[in-house]
């Protein structure tokens, strides 16, 4: 936030032969426009200012202020320099130039000038607020902390630094510390939704769902047009298994902003949870028309798709994911499945490799591939796949069935057998007898040949 500064031009900056009552007179009716968003017209006071009076350092800072506002941030920037040329301890122009950095994300430079302000003025709480912003924007947490903290001894009951430093220690997953903020902020200030909606997330993530119900419906009641509320409400009626209620909320969330993605998206999932796979495809497509990048809504209509037996559409969703996350072990492994479901074996292996290659402790790659490579005849690939499934995860009933197969092809009867047993061993202990007496006539069977 930038503030405008009233002073009366100093005489030692001005030309003996201009009107000092003139000049003030310029700049007041520059700062009157400021105040009433009459943006140009006070431009141009401030203009017509530093015609008359070059030195005039709080003129630049002003005009500099309103070109922040109007998102100048060169313009403004370059207006702060002149400041700080004319007076190098102006505290104000550091911490706006500072402010206007912090906008076009160069944040290193944001920090040198809010680091600067507070060298000279140890005492300016809003440098030390606005430096914790930028901390917290490059996810060093625990220095936006202490900003926070620097600031509130400051200004003990300022009720903004509470909120934000309440949002970074939800960020660190300390959601106790983060309720202790949001409610001292609401202390001060009863009346504030965003606040309760923020501490009804901190509810969630602690999984304590009816304060969370309850802070979401407190903000609603302040503000029913706070779409993040009815947004935020959904995920907690979909985490108590209301999948009902969640899509009634995200669709009030649409219905406020119809622009917002995640809500579709979110409603996709609730539809989905809900057997509803071909409303929540649409909910899925309507995400990604208003974000072509939405990460999450590329990959949830894949496995919709996956599901309704689109496989060529679910490949084509999964493709897009890995566009947007190329390291992504399960996209891989995901588009593999719909790759062998449409019997495409070779791209499947291929997908199954890479999703190995990034993480492979999941057995059901491994074993995947190895059925790939079973029905494409590698039967020695195959059984090493399948030995590696069965070290990952030795309660898999599947992998020993198959793997049993696969000896069987080789011509080796006992360990066909012997993982035949296991097999169904673990089918009767997980109390599937169906399994459990089908694997065990087969052993029967083979037993005679």
């Amino acid at each position: 936030m930038v503030k405008s500064i009233l002073c009366a031009i100093p005489a030692l900056f001005m030309n003996k032969n201009i009107n000092l009552d003139v000049v003030n007179a310029l700049h007041q009716q520059g700062l009157d426009h400021y105040h009433s968003g009459n943006y140009q017209q006070a431009i141009a006071n401030f203009d017509a200012v530093l015609e008359l009076a070059a030195n005039f350092a709080i003129a630049y800072i002003n005009r500099g202020n309103i070109f922040h506002i109007l998102g100048n941030y060169e313009k403004a920037i370059a207006d702060y320099n002149q400041a700080i040329k004319i007076n190098p301890n102006f505290v104000e122009a550091y911490h706006n130039r500072g402010n206007s950095y912090y906008a076009l994300q160069a944040y290193q430079n944001a920090i040198h000038d809010y680091n600067r302000s507070l060298e000279i003025n140890p005492k300016f709480s809003a440098a030390y607020y606005n430096r914790g912003l930028v901390y917290a924007r490059l996810q060093d947490y625990h220095q936006a902390v202490q900003d926070f903290n620097q600031a509130l001894k400051i200004v003990p009951d300022d009720i903004q630094i509470y909120s934000e430093r309440g949002l970074v220690y939800s960020n660190l997953g300390d959601y106790e510390n983060a309720i202790k903020d949001y409610n001292q902020a609401l202390q001060i200030n009863p009346t504030l939704a965003l606040v309760y909606s923020f501490r009804a997330n901190a509810h969630h993530q602690m999984g304590n769902y009816e304060n969370a119900i309850k802070d979401y419906n407190q903000a609603l009641q302040i503000n029913p047009d706070l779409a993040t509320a009815y947004y935020g409400r959904g995920m907690v009626q979909e985490a108590m298994q209301d999948f009902i209620g969640a899509v009634a909320d995200y669709t009030n969330a649409i219905e406020i902003s119809p622009e917002f993605a995640p809500a579709y998206c979110k409603r996709g999932d609730a539809h989905k949870l809900l057997n509803n796979i071909q409303t929540a495809i649409q909910d899925y497509t309507q995400a990604l028309k208003i974000d072509s990048d939405f990460l999450a809504a590329y990959y949830h209509r894949g496995s919709s798709r996956y599901i309704a037996k689109d496989f060529t559409g679910a490949i084509s969703d999964f493709t897009e994911a890995l566009r947007l996350d190329s390291q992504s072990a399960v996209f891989y492994s995901d588009r593999a499945n719909a790759r062998y479901a449409l019997k495409d074996y070779h791209k499947a292996i291929s997908d199954y490799t890479q999703a190995i290659s990034i993480n492979p402790s999941v057995a059901e790659d491994w074993f995947n591939r190895g059925r790939s490579r079973f029905i494409l005849g590698k039967l020695n690939q195959a059984l090493t796949d399948l030995s590696q499934a069965i070290q990952i995860q030795p309660r898999y009933p599947l992998a020993y069935l198959v793997r049993a197969d696969i000896y069987k092809h080789l011509g080796n009867q006992v360990d066909a057998i012997t993982d035949l047993r296991k097999s169904a061993d673990l089918y009767s202990q997980s109390g599937n007898t169906r399994y459990y007496q089908e694997i065990t006539n087969l052993i029967s069977r083979i037993s005679e040949l």
